[in-house]
């Protein structure tokens, strides 16, 4: 989280300067230090939490493509003259079995334009969706079978088997 941090304060200054970052490093230390003891972030879990860093690039890298897909798909459909929407709720049931992934699944699909994930419960998602051809690729399980994946390697790195 520190080195998160630093680069952060980086990022948001726009440029790079010894200056620039004596300061980062220094507010970027206070701001850890402040939230290890009293938020309870410590430094094993940051080492734990780049375990998860292989897992998250390619959902993130998947995420931002669909993305920009979802975005052209919406705007090419709002743009055409005479498009009517034809929004309806689609009922989804991932094969995922621990609560962070499907909350994790059900988020990503509220990002994507034209869906809104509005149930979320026992397991099954209850989307709205713009149009009906938005829900054909809901279907795809792209992101269900990369976080069903990522579910099976962390559970056997746990020692829980097939998670």
């Amino acid at each position: 989280m520190f080195l998160g941090l630093a680069l952060f304060w980086i990022l948001l200054n726009g440029r790079f300067s010894w200056e620039i970052l004596g300061f980062g490093v220094a507010f970027s230390a206070a701001l850890y230090a402040f939230a290890c003891k009293y938020l309870g972030f410590s430094p094993r879990e940051d080492r734990r939490a780049l375990f998860f860093l292989p897992y998250l690039l390619p959902y993130f890298g998947l995420l931002l493509w669909e993305l920009i897909r979802a975005n052209f798909r919406v705007m090419g459909a709002i743009l055409r003259p005479g498009y009517r929407p034809g929004s309806r709720f689609v009922e989804l049931s991932p094969p995922l079995h621990s609560r962070e992934t499907r909350y994790l699944l059900a988020t990503t699909l509220s990002l994507c334009p034209g869906t809104v994930t509005a149930v979320l419960r026992d397991g099954r998602f209850s989307v709205h969706i713009l149009d009906e051809r938005f829900g054909k690729k809901l279907n795809d399980g792209r992101f269900a079978s990369l976080l069903r994946r990522w579910e099976i390697r962390i559970g056997k790195r746990e020692g829980k088997g097939d998670a």
